[in-house]
């Protein structure tokens, strides 16, 4: 059985498609039996957990080969992200420790979390990486770590205020600043390549998945401008104090605020990372013009 935390999302619903289609047996799991339908006429099995320190959790983690591993997204409206991050965590730990027969965990995780502080919400990666390791570690046969590059969809904002507005694209990081994107859907193709090899895995192992391209927000400025027929398209780097106002009309709290400044900071100076040379293993097929294509049609309407 390959289960699925997170059936629904945007990585775990193209990750679970592609195991059916392997002819797998999957466990999808998801806060709403509505939202798991596509994937149940497919053939999974559902199991409808509304929140992740709900005991049935530890049932339907049972049994496992794999069990895909996540956290939820950033919530910009959350008073404390962070504590609400390791809570998620010390639930999701506290269910696979009470499940039986749960024999590989694959992890989703990002660039940077080999960071304690300093990252934003990635240090709640860090937080999960390091109580998987603390409480699994020789326990199972293989941990796997994704660790991705920066989501494509995070510039879904900046595509819309670009298309609406002046062809002008604003952000608080510097123009020489290379940042690997990557598409969700790629991630969850990569996630399942990486189950259905799972055999090939033993102890901890860190796997990046860098993207199809690193780009500057000059080269995303550049894009959009050739896409949409913007030539007089320009980057305009803002200021911490600028990029605070924007989130505050966005009803971003003040301690979320600060962990996006910290991403900023941290992006700036290079904190964020990759540690492997970018190669054909590590990279995805999706680039931005091609994320671009697909935008446009979502948005058609």
């Amino acid at each position: 059985m390959y289960t699925i935390i997170g059936a629904s999302g945007k990585t775990g619903s193209i990750l679970s498609k592609q195991l059916l289609n392997a002819g797998k047996k999957v466990r999808v799991i998801g806060r709403d039996e509505k939202t798991l339908k596509g994937l149940l006429d497919l053939g999974a099995e559902a199991a409808v957990i509304r929140d992740n320190s709900d005991p049935k959790l530890s049932k339907a983690l049972s049994g496992s080969k794999v069990v895909y591993v996540l956290i939820p997204n950033f919530l910009p409206e959350s008073d404390d992200f962070r504590a609400f991050q390791n809570e998620q965590v010390d639930h999701i730990v506290n269910a696979i420790k009470n499940a039986v027969d749960i024999e590989n965990l694959v992890v989703l995780s990002s660039w940077g979390a080999e960071n304690e502080r300093g990252v934003g919400p990635v240090e709640g990666l860090h937080y999960l990486e390091q109580q998987i390791n603390a409480n699994f570690s020789g326990k199972v046969k293989s941990i796997v770590y994704l660790r991705v590059g920066n989501f494509m969809e995070n510039l879904d904002p900046i595509i819309k205020e670009f298309v609406g507005g002046n062809g002008v694209v604003s952000d608080p990081t510097l123009p020489e600043i290379h940042i690997p994107f990557i598409s969700t859907r790629d991630i969850g193709v990569h996630a399942a390549r990486v189950m259905l090899d799972i055999d090939s895995y033993k102890g901890i192992n860190i796997k990046e998945i860098q993207g199809a391209e690193d780009l500057t927000m000059l080269q995303v400025t550049e894009i959009l401008s050739k896409h949409y027929n913007r030539p007089n398209a320009s980057y305009i780097v803002i200021s911490l104090e600028q990029l605070e106002s924007r989130l505050l009309k966005f009803n971003f709290t003040p301690s979320s605020i600060q962990l996006m400044k910290d991403v900023y900071i941290a992006l700036n100076n290079g904190t964020f990372k990759f540690h492997e040379k970018r190669s054909k293993s590590n990279s995805t097929d999706i680039t931005f013009k091609q994320y671009l294509v697909d935008f446009d049609k979502l948005n058609s309407n």
